[in-house]
Order: C-alpha cells, then structure tokens, then sequence
C-alpha cells in the first residue's frame, strides 16, 4: 500500500514526470551526439553565428533593413542566440569558426537559446494538450517520444526547430480556441502569435495563415453566429497576426517595402569561410516520392513508426470508442481534431517541395510533432488493450510507468547500436 501511494503521488506530480522525460531524453539523445557533433560547429551553425551577430550589431544602430540577411528569413533565431553570440564575442577579439576552442565556446552561446526553447516548447504543449481534452498519460508518452527523437529535434537545423514548433503551437491553440466555441480569444492571439513567430522564422509556416481560415469555417457549428461569425473571427486573426509581426520585428513596421524587398533579394547563398552549398535542381515529382521514400523506410526510430501503424488501424477501425475503452476524450470533437490534423500533414507534405530547391528530411519536421502525437494516442490504446484483455484492473498508472521505463529502455539499446556501428 505504501509503494502504491508513492507511484500515485509520483504520477501526479507533474513536475517530476517532465523532469524525468527530459533527463532522460537528453542522455540518451547525446549518444547520437557523439557522433554527429564530430565537429564543434557544423556549417550551417556557422552562418547562424555570423548572422545572428551581425543581426544584433544592426538593430544596435537601428538599422532594421541590414538586419535582414536571409530568405528564411530568421528573425526569431538571429534575435534569441543573437545576444548570447554578441555577449560571447565581446570575451573575445573576433569571431573565429576554425579555432576549436572558439568554436565550442560559440556554438555553446548559440545553442544555449535554442535548447531552452525546446524546453519552453515541451512544457507549453504539455498544457496545451491538456486543454484538447488528452489526458495526463497521452501527454506524457508525446513529450516523451519527442524527447527522443533525436534527427528532428536536437540534430536539425535552429530555423527548422523554432518554426516545426511555433507551428505546431499555432495549429494546436486555434483548435482549442474552436473547441471552446470561439468565445475565448486568448487562444485566438496566442496562434496567430506563435504564426507569426514561424513566419519570421521561415516563410513555410505562412501555410497556416490560409489554412487558420479552413479551420474557423470547418469548426463553425460550434460558432454562435455560425459562418459570419467564423469569418469576422478570421479577420481578428488576421489583425492579431500583422500585430504580432510588427513587435517581434518593428522593421516591418517602419520600413515596410525595404524589408520585403531585401528578404526576397538576399536569397540563402551566403559565403562563410569560402563555402557555399551548390545548387541543384530537383522536379516537384522527385522531390515527392524521395519524401515518400523517407517517410516509408527512414523512420528515426522504428518503435514509433510502429505506433503510428498501430494509431491508424484504431482510429480508422474507431475500436477505441466501441470496444477498449469508455473514455470521453474518445468524442466526435475529438475525431474531428484528428482529422484536422491529418488533413494538414497531407497539405503540408505536398506543400515544401513547391517553394524549397533542396531536399531536407528536416524540412518535414512539423508533420513528424503531429504524427508523434498520434503515436502517443496509439500507446495509450495498447496500454488499454493490456490492462483490458490481459491484467483486467485498473492500475494504468503502473502501466503508464513502466511503459516510460521500456520505452526508454529501448531507445536506449537502439541509439547505443547506432553509436556502436558508426563508430567501428
């Protein structure tokens, strides 16, 4: 009785389980990183240094327009590592990519920024899952399948980090905020704010501007005024968005045209240390089916992918709602949420290869977040079936525990074996 009411109050503690999952994830993860950081600054960390430096110099002397420096166009990365490079630099006399020492002292300024953003992020969808009605167990087993997830979390990309995460943010908040009937614009701000992050992030997220609207008409029998209401909504949206924009970045303000200009005329060939990525062209088609090829046979981790199987024979059969469970996350509001979600995966996929040259895994990192969140649903539903056919009680909790231990026991096993072959 004792140890039971030890894993209740443990189980109920928030606080403790997250800390478990980062903890975790971040030592397993840095089995990974003991091979992909072979070297202390990889070139694309280089340019963000060199950028975000330049960027904090600029709007120093309130020059917005030469803070610009690429397409993406990075405004958020160059703002939040930007005072920790320009800090670090006044330590030393220039900034010097090739002196090793240096170069861990900048990529740790630089990170540093990026790191606890992924922390803030993995709180903040801890809530915001919660407001969707999942409970604290599906919560946990996304968090902590994400803290895992090592090619698209940690080993990406600072541009493709924070926009993959201010989408998914977005998408998440404007689907509470029709869930709650559209009364409490709160949820409204917050997903047009966290648009407006990804869009100065990278242009990509701007698919959510037009799909925001899908969303509020799609939703709009919960609507009081129905369609017009959905619509006039739509323009508050729209408003909270152009705000949000103007006070991240005040050039956009001011210089409105120059801005937009100099985005679209910088282009991403910046030149660092005589290096510039050669350009190659691939068809719209080609860049589909590698995608689909990644997708298919390059799982980051083959549990998961698993899971995901697993999540779609469920949801499509709905053998959550008739048969396992009685459980009222399990409504038609919820099913619609699914569907919503996978409906932009589907947008999302056929959407980067018209506006990207390159073919980069990481450029899909969106529809991994939301793909893992249908894992964690389908490992709640194999937790129900064990408890169900095979333990009939009603320790979930124990299970909910001992599923963290085994997951993560395998990741485990399964990064080490990577580590191992690369390393031999």
């Amino acid at each position: 009785m004792i140890k039971l009411k030890i894993l209740n109050k443990l189980l109920r503690s928030n606080f403790i389980i997250l800390s478990i999952i980062f903890i975790f994830g971040f030592l397993i993860t840095s089995l990974e990183g003991m091979v992909t950081k072979s070297i202390a600054l990889n070139l694309d960390e280089k340019l963000w240094v060199l950028r975000s430096f330049r960027f904090i110099e600029s709007l120093k002397n309130l020059d917005f327009i030469s803070a610009l420096q690429t397409v993406h166009p990075g405004i958020t990365v160059m703002t939040i590592s930007g005072i920790f490079v320009y800090l670090t630099h006044n330590l030393y006399s220039d900034l010097v990519f090739y002196d090793s020492y240096k170069a861990d002292i900048y990529s740790t300024a630089f990170n540093i920024p990026i790191i606890i953003s992924i922390i803030i992020f993995y709180f903040l969808l801890y809530f915001v899952l919660r407001k969707l009605n999942f409970n604290r167990t599906i919560t946990f087993f996304v968090l902590m399948i994400y803290s895992v997830n090592t090619a698209y979390i940690y080993n990406s990309t600072p541009v493709d980090k924070l926009s993959a995460m201010s989408l998914v943010l977005s998408l998440l908040f404007l689907i509470i905020y029709v869930n709650k009937k559209y009364e409490i614009n709160k949820y409204l701000l917050l997903s047009s704010f966290f648009a407006a992050f990804g869009v100065l992030t990278k242009f990509s997220v701007l698919i959510l501007v037009p799909f925001s609207f899908f969303i509020l008409i799609y939703y709009s029998s919960l609507c009081p005024t129905k369609y017009i209401g959905a619509i006039k909504k739509y323009i508050l949206y729209i408003i909270y968005f152009i705000f949000s924009i103007i006070i991240i970045f005040p050039g956009f303000l001011f210089f409105p045209t120059e801005s937009i200009n100099k985005i679209r005329n910088t282009g991403n060939s910046v030149l660092v240390a005589g290096f510039n990525e050669p350009e190659v062209t691939y068809s719209y088609v080609e860049k589909i089916i590698t995608y689909s090829k990644f997708f298919l046979n390059s799982w980051t981790n083959p549990l998961v992918f698993g899971l995901i199987i697993i999540f779609f024979i469920l949801f499509f059969l709905r053998l959550a709602k008739k048969e396992i469970v009685k459980d009222n996350i399990f409504n038609n509001l919820y099913y619609k949420n699914i569907y919503t979600l996978l409906l932009f995966c589907v947008i999302y996929f056929f959407y980067v290869p018209l506006f990207t040259n390159f073919i980069y895994y990481r450029y899909m990192m969106p529809i991994f977040l939301i793909l893992d969140i249908m894992a964690a649903v389908a490992l709640y539903y194999v937790i129900l079936i064990c408890n169900k056919k095979f333990l009939k009680s009603r320790s979930i909790k124990g299970l909910t525990l001992a599923t963290l231990v085994i997951f993560y026991l395998f990741q485990f096993i399964y990064q080490y074996s990577i580590y191992i072959h690369i390393k031999n």
